[in-house]
């Protein structure tokens, strides 16, 4: 059977509108980029403070005197012991010993913390040759008293400290041996505060630092005949600023040579 001619055209036209509405009706390709990731870069760490502590003569005679002499890298405060407090970064102090004495110095920065040390050494002094006439020997007795270390004591407190105690027992071993050699004259015992407070509550305070300290020394032997008391309460800083560093070292006990 033939398929008429104008059937084939019609099939013929029907099959090119079924392939181009096909081509037509495909949907693109598409393609995603991936960018590339940012490299994290991590921040260098904080230098540690380096710190350096020398004391000049390393060794001295019982009573003379030394320079310390610190410097410190990548830090912001410093803090000498004993009894010395915040410092700069850079310095020097002279101090008197009568003891062997380690120095410590603590430095802090953004890298952290650090502490270095320097020993002290002190070696007895020689015997001072004694003049036996009683002019001489009220000298002598002022020269030693006067050259006693002051002990310190902590914010509204009286009670001793174990660094105070440390240097209570070097003393009474000074004054037990000039009291042997000389028999007359006293050791006045003077109570110390720092500026804050009233004068009454200042003068009560120190008379409490000052009894505490003979109390220690009698306790070690020694005898109360020859000492006398007397509070200064804050009427007599040796130190004027109104910060810790003055404050701590006006919070104190000292001695000094009396005659009746």
């Amino acid at each position: 059977m033939k398929i008429p001619t104008v059937a084939l055209a019609l099939l013929a036209v029907s099959a090119l509108l079924v392939a181009g509405g096909c081509k037509r009706g495909r949907a693109p390709l598409s393609y995603s980029v991936v960018p590339p990731q940012p490299k994290t870069v991590e921040p260098p760490p904080l230098a540690p403070p380096t710190a350096e502590l020398r004391v000049e003569p390393s060794s001295i005679e019982r009573g003379q005197k030394a320079v310390l002499r610190w410097s410190a890298e990548n830090a912001r405060e410093a803090w000498l012991d004993p009894e010395i407090g915040g410092v700069e970064t850079q310095g020097e102090r002279e101090i008197q010993a009568f003891s062997d004495t380690t120095y410590k110095l603590t430095v802090w920065g953004p890298g952290g913390e650090t502490s270095v040390t320097a020993r002290l050494r002190v070696t007895p002094a020689p015997p001072p040759r004694i003049d036996q006439t009683r002019e001489g020997q009220r000298q002598r007795f002022v020269d030693v008293v006067s050259n006693i270390d002051d002990v310190f004591f902590g914010y509204d407190e009286s009670q001793i400290r174990p660094d105070s105690a440390r240097q209570l027992e070097s003393n009474a071993a000074a004054l037990r041996n000039l009291f042997a050699d000389i028999p007359f004259g006293k050791v006045r015992i003077e109570g110390h505060c720092d500026e804050r407070g009233t004068s009454e509550y200042n003068l009560a305070l120190g008379d409490g630092r000052a009894r505490a300290v003979l109390e220690y020394l009698t306790n070690l032997g020694l005898p109360a005949a020859r000492f006398e008391l007397v509070s200064y309460g804050k009427e007599q800083p040796q130190c004027f600023e109104s910060n810790e560093r003055c404050w701590s070292r006006n919070r104190r006990a000292h001695f000094a040579p009396a005659f009746d």
